[in-house]
């Protein structure tokens, strides 16, 4: 018996199923960020060139805001349950990023490779942000836990 596409498709980790459904997702917004900033070369190019172009950059999106929800799971594992939808938060921050850098970029009347430094630059601003968060919550922590430890048994009363 031959499996249709949507069994294959439903048969897949829904980790893997979140990464195919967000590269549909996102391909656009490449693909509308290359012809608002370098419209010859929708016009010049074989339709495949643009379209591997924003394959490439979409993956290289979702790598990189995949890796700022691992880093903020691993921060805040108690407070958020973000391993769920790992892909669904990796989603939201790629789109709000390219969105916002569009934005930006489109007002300025950059280029696309300013465009593209502006995706860069604010994917590594949500790092430095998330990673000061992560050092902030983990020095606080590692802060309590020495008071605790000097206070705890002489302050044993004390309701917390």
């Amino acid at each position: 018996m031959k499996e249709g596409a949507s069994s294959v498709f439903n048969n897949l980790h829904p980790t893997l199923k979140g990464a195919i459904i967000l590269l549909v997702i996102i391909i656009p917004f490449w693909y509308l960020s290359i012809y608002v900033f370098e419209p010859h070369f929708i016009s010049e190019k074989p339709i495949q060139i643009p379209i591997t172009l924003s394959f490439c950059l979409s993956v290289c999106t979702i790598i990189l805001s995949f890796i700022i929800v691992v880093l903020i799971a691993i921060a805040f594992h108690e407070k958020f349950d973000m391993w769920k939808n790992v892909m669904v938060n990796s989603g939201m921050i790629s789109i709000i990023t390219i969105s916002i850098s569009l934005y930006s970029s489109y007002i300025e009347a950059s280029s696309f490779m300013k465009f593209g430094e502006d995706v860069v630059k604010n994917f590594i601003w949500l790092s430095v942000i998330i990673g000061v968060a992560i050092i902030l919550r983990f020095s606080i922590e590692f802060g309590l836990k020495k008071i605790k430890q000097k206070w705890g048994n002489s302050n044993e009363n004390i309701v917390e």
